[in-house]
């Protein structure tokens, strides 16, 4: 049998795959294998860098980003970044190879000079770099390997990544199929998002069959033994309970394009009653009178939703920023938004007015996802005076080990002048799941980003720090890359309170908002001191995970945390309290700091780039950042027992510094760091 990496990308068919072995290759077994020689194939080569220039980059990031600096805020432009370029030599080296043995076309190198793009044909990706590309039924592109450097580059190319297929057309795909009848075996339902609006609570979920996920309109309507109906079940802070049964066909299904992971998903609605805290769950009866298990309960707290202007007073945003700075939405994958639906959801949040919206690489508008829209509205919301962009960089397919979705962003971004200066991304892939030469190389492309004055806001992730067996405290990336600020999430209710989203009984949230430390990337200098003693209060707690468990010397996260439950947001066209986990933290930070560069940058000052240090020194300032300990709680995902305590210091692994408590006076806080150079 053969092993493939692959990549799943939903909008390719097993018909469209068919399609494409008939022009590329031949087809075994499940996949359509892309062998045609006279193919040409797309390839990125990360040319290594001159001994000792990681260093030198990292000292250059230290100086215009650390508060005592005396060069703090002097970022570097583009053409001035380029001095940190690809070893010369190396790069003359992979030129000649890509035209000789190579037989490359379209040969283009960057401004950095240090990543070269050409195209090759199939033979010469095959039999040179061992990569065989293929398209499996369930429409997954990868290879079977990972590209393998030729002998005469080693030492002079650090990764091959990100080879695609140029000249190839690929289709959305067609309708579910009928499947055969499943196995009989009706499974829980598993739970994900939850909403409460107008005495109405819908809760998301999906449906096993047997041994295989539902796939069809009805919940398991092909399976031997069929669902009759559902019960849902409320349970408010009394534990008064109220169960509402709900035919199968009464479900709303919601359509596969709506969900990365491409299988169907559900919609449970019934009436609720005024609560304080309240817990959802849902179980399935099939035609025999069988009930599944409940599903596990999802918790949700009266006055937790927020709408753009909530946001905006919670934590103290002025109104009237200058548009001087520049925000965007990192998209990879099929998550896409829609204008028309953007501007009804600032219709309804009363911002008829902002800032323009603008697209680089491909929006489908016609197939909006919860995520796209999610990112770019919250983005807007927050800061409708902002520019927002939607940022989709060229798919590369995963040909090392994982998507290198987030190398693919900061090499454009770095060849860009016109490049937003604070994104959000909302993606993560476990580091165990990528190669360290990945993880490094990645890590300094962010980090010249941040020497540019950029900053990147990344989600922490909603599955606390334990690996899928409860064993290990694993880091994802780019959460653990120091050129990146990582915030966690906090749930919020009537009286503004932020609690840390945890699934531990403590808190009695369903998912627990993501931690790590890193086992590649080294802990940075400004959060060394915090870090450090977090960790000796770590060791002196009973129950707390082992020091073999995780690397205490790695780069720590999350660095803040904020609102990130039941955020108003849109879903299926419905403007819902619905967005949910650090998905909606990263971008409301990232607009909340867009503001803020808007401000500095119309009063001559220069934008905040990587913040991360500021906000370690800013911890320091009575009110800036705000303090959240709940004694008990942990980073355990959910299920696992062990996860790094609250312990209430300057930082610690369930809300890092904490969440930001009063925009102004971190504004006021930015602001003496450097002189205003324009009268406004």
């Amino acid at each position: 049998s053969q092993a493939f990496f692959f990549l799943r990308v939903p909008n390719v068919s097993w018909e469209a795959a068919m399609r494409l072995s008939l022009v590329f290759g031949v087809v075994q077994g499940e996949w359509a294998v892309l062998t045609n020689p006279s193919v040409m194939m797309r390839s990125h080569w990360m040319v290594s860098r001159p001994a000792g220039e990681w260093q030198k980059l990292e000292e250059a990031c230290k100086e215009v980003s650390s508060p005592s600096s005396s060069k703090y805020g002097q970022h570097m432009t583009l053409d001035q970044a380029t001095h940190f370029m690809g070893e010369p030599q190396c790069l003359a080296k992979v030129n000649a190879w890509l035209s000789g043995k190579g037989k490359a076309h379209n040969i283009v190198v960057n401004k950095f000079r240090d990543v070269v793009t050409a195209d090759l044909p199939a033979s010469v990706v095959r039999e040179q770099l061992g990569v065989e590309l293929g398209v499996r039924n369930d429409g997954a592109i990868g290879s079977q390997v990972p590209p393998v450097i030729p002998d005469s580059l080693k030492g002079c190319v650090d990764l091959v990544v990100g080879i695609q297929i140029l000249n190839g057309t690929r289709s959305r795909p067609h309708p579910v199929a009928e499947s055969p009848a499943m196995s009989s075996g009706v499974g829980t339902p598993s739970t994900s998002d939850m909403f409460v609006a107008n005495g109405t609570a819908g809760l998301f979920f999906t449906q096993s069959c047997g041994s295989e996920m539902s796939s069809t309109p009805v919940p398991c309507a092909n399976a031997s033994n069929k669902i009759s109906h559902f019960v849902f079940r409320v349970t408010d802070s009394k534990n008064s309970t109220t169960e509402t049964k709900i035919p199968a066909n009464s479900i709303t299904p919601l359509p596969p394009s709506l969900w990365v992971q491409g299988d169907f998903a559900y919609l449970a609605t019934a009436p609720v009653p005024a609560f304080d805290h309240v817990h959802f769950s849902i179980a399935a009866v099939d035609a025999d009178g069988s009930m599944s298990d409940f599903s596990r309960p999802r918790e949700l707290r009266d006055g937790a939703a927020f709408s753009a202007a909530d946001i905006r007073a919670h934590y103290n945003l002025p109104s009237g920023t200058p548009s001087n700075g520049s925000q965007a939405a990192l998209e990879f994958w099929d998550q896409f938004f829609s204008p028309e639906q953007l501007e009804r959801f600032m219709a309804s949040q009363n911002e008829k007015h902002h800032a323009s919206i603008s697209v680089i690489g491909h929006n489908d508008v016609k197939h909006p996802t919860l995520e796209g829209e999610m990112d770019m509205e919250i983005l807007l919301g927050v800061t409708p005076e902002v520019p927002v962009v939607y940022y989709k960089t060229q798919q590369w397919n995963k040909t090392y080990g994982r998507d290198p979705y987030m190398l693919s962003y900061a090499v454009d971004a770095n060849n860009r002048t016109d490049a937003p200066l604070v994104s959000a991304v909302c993606y993560s892939v476990p580091e165990t799941h990528l190669p360290p030469g990945y993880v490094t190389r990645a890590n300094y492309e962010l980090a010249k980003l941040a020497l540019r004055g950029h900053t990147v806001v990344a989600a922490s992730g909603d599955n606390g720090s334990t690996d899928q067996n409860c064993t290990q405290h694993a880091a994802t990336f780019p959460q653990s890359s120091p050129y990146v600020l990582v915030v966690g999430a906090t749930v919020g209710g009537k009286d503004g309170v932020e609690v840390p989203v945890s699934s531990n009984p403590v808190s009695g949230q369903y998912w627990t908002t993501g931690a790590g430390f890193s086992a590649v990337l080294p802990q940075p200098w400004y959060q060394a001191s915090a870090v450090s003693q977090y960790l000796q209060e770590v060791n002196a707690t009973p129950g707390a995970p082992k020091p073999s468990d995780y690397t205490a010397g790695g780069r720590a996260y999350p660095d803040i945390t904020g609102i990130g439950e039941n955020v108003i947001s849109t879903y299926d066209g419905a403007i819902l309290p619905m967005g949910l986990g650090t998905s909606a933290t990263a971008p409301m930070y990232a607009s909340i700091l867009a503001k803020l560069n808007g401000e500095l940058i119309a009063e001559g000052r220069p934008p905040v780039g990587l913040v991360n240090p500021v906000l370690y020194e800013a911890k320091k300032v009575k009110g800036v950042l705000g303090d959240i300990h709940v004694p008990g709680l942990t980073t355990a995902g959910g299920g696992c027992d062990v996860g790094f305590p609250s312990t209430g210091g300057a930082f610690d692994a369930v809300v890092g510094l904490g969440p930001l408590a009063d925009y102004q006076l971190l504004a006021k806080f930015v602001r003496s760091l450097t002189p205003q150079t324009v009268v406004v």
